[in-house]
């Protein structure tokens, strides 16, 4: 398995500086190791379909990842639902593992990659769904109507994402880190620049 050029964005540091120091718990690798293993499913999926990795960019809540040459539409969204895919199986382990060990953590794990993969499987610009619901549109429709369909769709979406970002927002007692993510994901969904 080799990665081409491995970028680091300069507010990737900045923001997992700030995570731990605002966090300084167990919980914060946590949340680390369940967007690393969501990563993960896109990079055995990238391998899997035959291609390879030309840049990994570490973002300061996720990666982009560029391939050396294109896949198709169909391989695309392959790759693409291989991360919320991971995210969910992790979680199907972690939820029993949890019970069996009667453990806090494991359970938090759980719960993070499920909602991780939630969250990614929606249509909105840079996450997964939207990938997956372009690479659909642009293989079944006309170029015009396909970007036509993308365009609605983001913005239900970024209506859809705003709410669970206000919902999340709410119900962790306006936790520090799930805020800085949740402002992270509706800058990224509405395509402003960070």
């Amino acid at each position: 398995m080799r990665i081409g050029k491995v970028l680091i964005h300069p507010t990737f540091v900045f923001t997992l500086l700030c995570f731990f120091l605002a966090e300084n718990s167990v919980y914060s690798l946590a949340v680390l190791f369940c967007a690393a293993f969501h990563e993960m499913g896109h990079i055995a999926a990238i391998y899997a379909q035959g291609a390879t990795i030309a840049e990994l960019s570490l973002l300061p809540f996720g990666a982009q990842i560029r391939l050396n040459k294109d896949v198709g539409y169909k391989k695309e969204a392959i790759i693409a639902a291989c991360g919320p895919i991971f995210g969910i199986l992790l979680s199907a382990l972690l939820f029993p593992l949890s019970i069996v060990f009667n453990s806090e953590l494991l359970f938090f794990c759980a719960v993070c990659s499920l909602w991780l993969s939630a969250i990614n499987i929606l249509p909105a610009r840079g996450f997964d769904g939207a990938r997956i619901l372009k690479c659909a549109f642009l293989q079944n429709f006309e170029y015009e109507k396909a970007l036509t369909l993308i365009k609605s769709s983001e913005l239900v979406s970024l209506v859809l994402l705003t709410l669970c970002v206000v919902a999340t927002i709410i119900f962790s007692s306006c936790n520090l880190s799930l805020c800085a993510i949740c402002i992270y994901l509706l800058f990224s969904a509405s395509g402003c620049d960070y």
